[in-house]
């Protein structure tokens, strides 16, 4: 069982990773846009995440960001598209944690070997919620129902999802056996909870704090190191005794083969947002908190992110 898994905070497609030599880098990139592919559909928090991203991106790399919403299976057409483009740096994918759980339910069509890890921007943390006037106040609530109710106490997620994996998690960390209810996806599963036919949810913050501050929704814990800068009245599943800091992590990968000045470029112009007040105001408003990383270090996190989520799917019978 992990605790404190680094992921602190893509699935299968007909498709071959090319291998490609680096392509030489033009005379002072940027030169032209650079292209972002995020595989997932507009209006989503992901998307509204990396356009207030790219937002503050433009003028610190001196270029236009230009976003281009490539869905299909899971987010793999994306993510496949960014791997097989140029390796000339104006084509940039998003590493999810997502990325890391394709692989382990086995539908992912590449491996972290397909693609060169670049740079992280931060975390998205994960909580679990109840219904606002339901029966938990509190996640010991929660917990004390499960032990009494051995496996009828419901527990929203998606399979093969980030959330699955998370459920799973905080079932074994609490020590109780949980219903977990295949509900799908985020606004299922809300829709679940609401209508009273389970009895909490797995979902990132930014899904379910404004229903929370509306009353429909009680976020019991939030599973991050310590209380969110831009929630402080949420607690923390640590301080309540679950032990797990949990994200949706979120990053940047070039195709194999981009030389290395385009990557540092890119990365240095990202992390230069850290010491700008208003992104990071912007952030916290999209429920990020902030956690650059780039170079060896990221390549560190991601690999280890990589073997844990791995360790886990294997625990959840993948």
């Amino acid at each position: 069982m992990l605790k404190q898994a680094s992921w602190l905070l893509a699935l299968s497609a007909a498709a071959v990773v090319q291998v490609t030599s680096a392509v030489p880098v033009e005379a002072a990139y940027p030169e032209k846009p650079v292209k972002i592919i995020l595989p997932y559909p507009p209006g989503g928090s992901t998307d509204v995440f990396i356009r207030t991203v790219a937002q503050y991106l433009e003028p610190a790399l001196g270029q236009t960001i230009v976003i281009v919403n490539m869905t299909g299976a899971g987010g793999a057409v994306g993510m496949l598209e960014a791997m097989n483009s140029r390796p000339d740096g104006y084509t940039v994918g998003m590493y999810l944690t997502n990325t890391e759980v394709a692989q382990a339910v086995g539908v992912a069509a590449f491996t972290n070997d397909d693609f060169d890890p670049a740079c992280h921007v931060g975390d998205i943390f994960l909580t679990l919620t109840a219904k606002g006037d339901g029966p938990y106040e509190t996640l010991d609530d929660y917990r004390k129902a499960a032990e009494a109710n051995s496996g009828e106490v419901g527990l929203a997620m998606g399979v093969g999802s980030l959330a699955q994996f998370a459920a799973g998690m905080v079932a074994d960390e609490m020590g109780v056996e949980l219903k977990q209810v295949n509900a799908g996806n985020g606004a299922e599963k809300k829709a679940a909870v609401l209508g009273g036919h389970v009895d909490a949810l797995i979902e990132p913050t930014p899904g379910v704090i404004g229903p929370h501050k509306d009353g429909q929704l009680r976020i019991l814990a939030v599973f991050s190191p310590e209380r969110l800068s831009f929630a402080p009245e949420l607690p923390t599943g640590k301080e309540q005794g679950v032990d797990l800091v949990l994200s949706q992590a979120n990053g940047f990968f070039f195709p194999n083969g981009t030389p290395d000045e385009a990557v540092d470029t890119f990365c240095d112009a990202l992390g230069s947002l850290g010491e700008n007040a208003e992104f990071q105001a912007k952030m916290e408003q999209v429920n990020l908190i902030w956690n650059f990383m780039e170079g060896e270090e990221y390549e560190a996190f991601v690999d280890q992110t990589h073997e844990e989520i791995m360790e886990i799917g294997k625990k959840l019978g993948y």
